[in-house]
């Protein structure tokens, strides 16, 4: 018993930690806007190779995400769903514009389609992120908790040190309360509410975290409260040896 509720607990531990996985490096990239080339390097070629490996880029990475997204087992179906449909939208759309870039005329025209890599696809800002922050709450509170109430309900049968499960309930309660309508939070935020705020994703990021954060310590306390190996409640107390009669009158 002791041994698989350690797996349940160290497994749910570590298999969060992965839930902000890609998140942070991503997320800046599309705030900041690219380096313009220099004045000298400004021609019509130079904007149109710079959009091009731009969109490269955001191609890779668009493909990458697909294929993870695809296999996430903790997505829910409708949230998996309205995720690939805007990362598939972003890299057709994309697509489409690296073939527009390549085909202006005028530094101009390419110089306002490249900004719109920026200003209408928001790739790293919004698209990426929305969809790991997402997925990560639907991994914490469709398995996470589960697994971890589960655990410490176990551990509170088992007779466990009452002050560590209330710690490891209340981990548990604020991790599911962080998470609580997160992902269609996320997924809601668009391209244009980023151009109006760049930290529009600040306070969502943060709460996937702060939940991450709870669950780790939640999978902690249950792991301390199985290496207690705490007897069971309900199991008798070793009985104490009746006095010998040796020798009584």
């Amino acid at each position: 018993m002791y041994r698989s509720l350690c797996t349940a607990i160290v497994s749910v531990g570590a298999a969060t930690a992965l839930a902000v996985g890609g998140v942070a490096p991503a997320f800046a990239a599309d705030g900041t806007p690219a380096p313009k080339p220099t004045h000298a390097a400004a021609s019509l070629s130079a904007v149109q190779q710079r959009g091009a490996t731009l969109i490269s880029d955001r191609l890779a990475s668009l493909g990458t995400a697909i294929t993870r997204v695809t296999a996430a087992k903790d997505a829910t179906a409708s949230d998996r769903t309205k995720i690939l449909d805007t990362l598939n939208s972003d890299k057709s759309g994309l697509s489409s514009l690296a073939a527009k870039i390549q085909a202006d005329t005028s530094v101009a025209t390419a110089r306002a389609d490249v900004k719109s890599i920026f200003t209408t696809y928001r790739v790293y800002a919004v698209a990426l992120p929305q969809s790991y922050v997402a997925i990560g709450a639907d991994r914490i509170a469709d398995t996470a908790v589960p697994r971890l109430q589960s655990a410490h309900d176990r551990l509170q049968g088992r007779g466990a040190d009452k002050a560590q499960l209330a710690a490891m309930q209340n981990d548990i309660n604020t991790a599911a309360q962080d998470v609580k309508g997160l992902d269609a939070e996320a997924l809601a935020v668009t391209p244009a509410a980023f151009n109006a705020d760049h930290s529009v994703m600040s306070a969502l990021r943060a709460r996937l975290k702060d939940a991450v954060a709870h669950v780790k310590a939640a999978a902690k306390i249950g792991k301390d409260l199985v290496g207690t190996k705490a007897p069971h409640a309900s199991a008798p107390a070793t009985p104490t040896p009746a006095p010998s009669t040796t020798g009584a009158s």
